[in-house]
């Protein structure tokens, strides 16, 4: 995730599927799932995590978090797409914002979807 502008505040990724099914993939009480940071000789500066909070914790400087690389691991994928069915992954990345003069309404997030079918 990367932000030119520094206004991160937290991301969600989630796989969906079926009839309103949604697992959080950062959920860190999945089994089998890690969420690390991927530091790189390309990113030095790496300050990725699942929210501002995490960022500020890494020594990002307040107030500007622009994100970071992050790896996920799977070991066992049969809890996380449990049925032959179509999934899709959400990646939604929240911004923080200040509307009407109230810093913590979040109001502006960008979306990406991928979507593949998975036989059991």
């Amino acid at each position: 995730m990367w932000d030119p502008d520094g206004h991160l505040d937290h991301y969600e990724l989630d796989v969906l599927w079926g009839l309103g099914n949604v697992r959080s993939l950062l959920n860190p009480g999945l089994p089998g799932v890690t969420a690390t940071v991927a530091n790189t000789s390309a990113a030095p500066n790496n300050q990725a995590g699942w929210d501002y909070a995490m960022a500020v914790a890494q020594m990002a400087v307040r107030p500007t978090w622009r994100g970071g690389d992050m790896k996920l691991n799977i070991n066992n994928a049969t809890p996380i797409f449990p049925e032959t069915c179509c999934y899709l992954i959400r990646l939604r990345v929240w911004k923080r914002n200040i509307v009407d003069c109230v810093a913590s309404t979040l109001e502006f997030y960008n979306e990406m979807h991928y979507s593949f079918t998975v036989t059991v």
